[in-house]
This record gives C-alpha cells, structure tokens and sequence, in this order.
C-alpha cells in the first residue's frame, strides 16, 4: 500500500499549532519512523495525516500536491520543511543482487573494509596478550552456554505438544527425523 502523508506541528513557535511540518511519501512503516529524515515525527501518531493510493505514481503525484499546495520554507513559499518538490525515490525497492555484489566488491580489500588485511591484523594483533580475570573468563563461558544444560519447564513441554498435535508429517520426514534420533542416541 503507497500513501502520502503530512507531519502535523504541535508546537514550534514559527508556525501555528495544527499546520503541516512535512510531506511525504511512503510504504510500510515509513511516515512513522526517523529513518533518512531529516526531522523527527510526531511523537503523538494521531498527527500523522495518511491518505492510502492504488499506486506509486499516484502517491508521487499527490506528494507533489502536498508540497505544492503547503509550500517550502527553504522557498518562502509555504510551511514545509522539506528540501524537494516530491515524485523522487523509490518505495524502498531493494537493489538487484548483481549491484548489490558490485557494491560489495568494490570495497573488498579496502582499508577499513571488515575483511581487508589490514583490519583482520589490527583485530590479532588486539586481541594477542589480553589477560583476562578468573571472574571475566568465567562471565565469557557463561554468556556463550546460552541453552545449553538448561531444561525446558513442564509447562513449556506442555506447550509444544500442545502446538505440535495435528502436524501430519510425510513419511520421508518421519524417517529423517527417526534417524536423526538413531544418530543422536549413538553420539
């Protein structure tokens, strides 16, 4: 679902209380987080203005209304903070797996870059002599256990049961996990 949306002030001592601050257009979560904005939403999500569109074209049409119709601030022209006269961007379409490996290759070997050289050397070369306390290594340990050695409450076998009753299984996944039972009862 494309929509546009309005940020409306609460206060802010330029503007009268209930003008819009911002326009855009968004999918998903968009007009109700942070994100790439340059400004803060409402903290109250009841001044956020949402109007739904069938599709991007006509959300980016009606962004550019918006804008128009409010104005810029940074124009002269109206009450919006916004820096563009909306239609740009894209509704958070993700790269296509050959740029994405492009992007990624082109950093490789890099200084900086996490599996470059000369970052692995600085982490060893970190990481050589550290003395660590009894209590400190007995913290680490502790932490890396995580489930292990620790047992499941009646009422959370319970539970799985429960949710697992029904489940029909093909023959072929019976097998598999019969015999990773065998394999693990053997070990």
């Amino acid at each position: 679902m494309f929509y546009t949306y309005l940020w409306i002030r609460e206060h802010d001592g330029l503007f009268p209380t209930g003008t819009p601050y911002y326009a855009g257009k968004g999918i998903g979560r968009r007009a109700f987080v942070k994100g790439s904005h340059r400004f803060e939403p409402p903290k109250d999500k009841e001044a956020i203005i949402l109007q739904e569109w069938p599709c991007e074209e006509d959300a980016f049409v009606a962004e550019k209304l918006l804008i128009l119709m409010y104005g810029r601030i940074d124009k002269g022209t109206g009450c919006l903070h916004n820096f563009t006269d909306g239609g740009e961007g894209t509704a958070g379409r993700p790269c296509l797996a050959s740029t994405r490996a492009k992007i990624g290759n082109s950093h490789k070997g890099k200084p900086g870059h996490p599996n470059s050289p000369e970052t692995i050397a600085k982490i060893r070369a970190a990481l050589i002599g550290i003395k660590r306390s009894e209590e400190t290594r007995d913290k680490i340990k502790a932490n890396h256990r995580g489930m292990l050695g620790r047992h499941h409450t009646e009422k959370s076998r319970e539970k799985s049961r429960e949710s697992n009753t029904g489940q029909r299984r093909s023959p072929e996944t019976c097998e598999r996990i019969s015999a990773a039972k065998r394999k693990k009862e053997i070990l």
